[in-house]
């Protein structure tokens, strides 16, 4: 199952404290609302392309042959997709609802 976790350590942050004073400075000047950052982990390789798509689900594929299908509003994995035989290197939501993903494998599959 996959695990997820707010990026909260702040040894992630790549800015130097200097980079943070003017970040706060900015900050202050504006009201933006604030998002939670996820981190996805479900996949046993590199992940190579992700997919948007809709009712706030995220689409991943990886090296590890499998696609993943995301609720971003939790992080839960809905759906481990299976059935390329080679990496997944792009994916794309089609206007009907479906997904295409293009594999090394030399398929698509919708």
């Amino acid at each position: 199952m996959a695990t997820v976790q707010p990026i909260t350590d702040p040894t992630v942050n790549p800015h130097t404290d200097d980079d943070k004073e003017e970040e706060d400075d900015a900050c202050n000047k504006t009201s933006a609302p604030s998002r939670r950052s996820l981190v996805l982990q479900g996949h046993t390789s590199q992940v190579y392309c992700l997919a948007a798509l809709d009712h706030g689900r995220l689409a991943s594929g990886s090296q590890d042959t499998s696609i993943i299908i995301w609720n971003l509003a939790d992080g839960k994995q809905l759906a481990k997709l299976e059935g390329h035989t080679e990496s997944v290197n792009c994916l794309a939501a089609l206007p009907d609802g479906r997904l295409a993903s293009g594999s090394d494998d030399g398929s698509i599959r919708i």
